[in-house]
Formats: structure tokens, sequence, C-alpha cells
């Protein structure tokens, strides 16, 4: 399996990398070429947006595959009821491209690319994800309230993001792009707000359990499949276990003062 997950994952960051080039319209040699200021610049916006894009679709297919092994159970319990907290999340959330798709389907008018039917789906997953950051905000850990800031960072990357798709998609309905940049922008902020969504979920889950985790297939897939074993590694595991032991024992000793009243 190690292969065929290589090999799919390679397949797609490769189609993403490549097909945002050509939505872009961008030339890289030109502008890697070009000294002056404004083709710096150039450069600088569309490498940090087609970074953006690839890591949305890394993260889209592990997070698929991981929600998968954790339905299926072979991620453990922690993660088996991770799922269960988000099940009906996700239904709502892929029925919805679907249900449109037969709406277009069968309408008998041909399909225009530049409806925002897919990106659009993804405006479920990113007001899901405020609500579930919002969520977390208002939660305790052994009765202490947890550090905002982390929570904040992320909202506002959120907040950028939601506006930034809100742009592209309002020029796309518009008729500002071709067909093939359409259909990548859509898919692109699909799974962009799906990674945002299941980024919020587990910290709800994490901070409503008091307890941190790293999946069996995300161990893996970092160590075996793209070979980062110097981070995904038995010390990873063990710092993540110690945090928790730590967590559990500020529990414990929240949870005697309370007996103690």
């Amino acid at each position: 399996m190690i292969i065929v997950h290589r090999i799919i994952f390679l397949s797609l960051m490769l189609t993403c990398f490549i097909w945002s080039d050509i939505a872009l319209k961008v030339n890289y040699l030109s502008l890697l070429f070009s000294f002056d200021l404004n083709s710096q610049l150039e450069l600088l916006k569309f490498t940090y947006i087609s970074g953006a894009a690839v890591g949305f679709w890394f993260f889209f297919f592990v997070e698929i595959m991981d929600t998968i092994y954790s339905a299926l159970g072979k991620n453990g319990s922690f993660f088996k009821n991770f799922f269960i907290s988000i099940k009906n999340d996700l239904v709502v959330g892929f029925m919805s491209p679907f249900v449109l798709l037969a709406i277009y389907l069968t309408d008998g008018s041909p399909y225009i690319f530049t409806g925002i039917d897919i990106g659009g789906a993804g405006i479920g997953f990113i007001i899901m994800a405020f609500i579930r950051l919002n969520g977390a905000r208002k939660m305790k850990i052994a009765g202490k309230r947890i550090n905002l800031y982390p929570l904040i960072i992320i909202f506002v990357i959120m907040a950028l993001y939601s506006y930034s798709g809100f742009v592209v998609l309002q020029r796309n309905s518009s008729g500002s792009y071709d067909s093939y940049q359409s259909l990548w922008f859509q898919i692109t902020i699909f799974f962009g707000s799906f990674y945002f969504y299941m980024t919020a979920s587990y910290v709800s889950h994490f901070v409503s359990k008091g307890k941190f985790g790293v999946s069996d297939f995300k161990m893996y897939f970092m160590r075996d499949v793209m070979k980062l074993d110097k981070f995904f590694n038995d010390e990873l595991i063990e710092a993540i276990q110690k945090a928790n032991k730590e967590m559990e024992r500020s529990k414990s000793i929240s949870s005697s003062k309370k007996r103690k009243r």
C-alpha cells in the first residue's frame, strides 16, 4: 500500500501544481529570471497561491483517507469517537455538491463551469469550521480556559481565506475565468474549506476530551509514504503521551478540588 499511496499522492500534487500554473497563467521561468521588483512580487504571490493550493489538495487526500480509517476503527477508539462526532457534518457537506450535480445533470441545460456549485459546496464546511472553533473557545480543561491565542490565529487565517474565497467565487460567477480556471479555483476552495473544517474539528475534539493525538494512518503516511520519519517518530508519540499525562494529572487535581467543596 505504501507504493499505491505514494503514487496517488505524487500524482495529485503534480496535477495540482501544473494545473495551478495553467489556471493562474503564470510563466515562472520569465518571472524567475526577471529581476525587477514587480516581477519578483508577482513571483512571490503566485508561489504563495500555488503552495497553498498544493497544501489544500494534499491535506484533503490525507484527511479523507484518515477519516475512512477512523470510521473503520483502524485509528483506535479516540479517533473513532472523533469520526462519530463529525459524521453528520460530513454527510451534509459532501451530499450538497452531489445534489447540485444531480440537478445540473437533469435540468436539460448544458453544464456551465463558470458556476460556483463546487466551490459553493465548501461554504458549509467553512461555516461549520467557525462554529467548531467558537465552541472550542468556550471549553475548559481541568477547570481552566484554554489559551485563546492559537484559536485567534486560526480564526484570522480562516477569515482571510473566507474573504479570498468569496472574491474568487464572485469573479467566477461573473464569468471572469475560463472553464479550466474556474474548475481549479472551485476544487481548491472546496478542498481548502474542508481542511479548515477538519482543523477546527480536531481542535474542538482535543479540547473537549482534554487529550491530544496523532492517528495511526497519519503516522504511517508521514513516516513511511512521505519519509518524514525525522519528525513523525517515537519521540513525537512520547511527547504527546507526556502532555496527555500532564493534562490527566491536572484534571484529577481539579476534580479532587471540586469534590472537597
